[in-house]
Parts: C-alpha cells; sequence; structure tokens
C-alpha cells in the first residue's frame, strides 16, 4: 500500500511537533504518530525537477513531484 503524506523533515525524526498532512484525506496526523509510523516506512524524499526531461513522457520522479 502507498500512502503519500507531505510532513517537515524534523516531524519524521521526532524532532518537531509540526503535524502532517495526508493526501486526499481530510484532517492532519499528529507529529508523534506519524514519528512512529516513520520508523516502519520507505521514506523516498520528493525533489523538485532541476533539469528539463529529454523525452516527451516525464519520468517517475519528475511525475510525481506535480502530485504532491
Amino acid at each position: 500500500m502507498v500512502i503519500h503524506v507531505v510532513a517537515e523533515q524534523s516531524t519524521l525524526e521526532g524532532r518537531s511537533q509540526t503535524q502532517a498532512a495526508l493526501l486526499g484525506a481530510d484532517g492532519l496526523i499528529p507529529a508523534p504518530v506519524l514519528a512512529q509510523l516513520a520508523t516502519n516506512a520507505a521514506l523516498p524524499p520528493l525533489a523538485p525537477p532541476t533539469d528539463a526531461e529529454p523525452h516527451y513522457t516525464p519520468s517517475a520522479k519528475l511525475a510525481a513531484f506535480p502530485r504532491a
């Protein structure tokens, strides 16, 4: 299962109490719950694209950015 969450890195590491947003849902995820979930989750970073794509179809990395 894949769940997309927008959170600050410090919250994932348990150093912040900033709540996280669960994409496609109402409400926020409390920081302690997010830190616990992050201990067993794959956490691929989401970075903005830096260069133009060399082909018409976007790469998976580029396609993930506007979806978030």
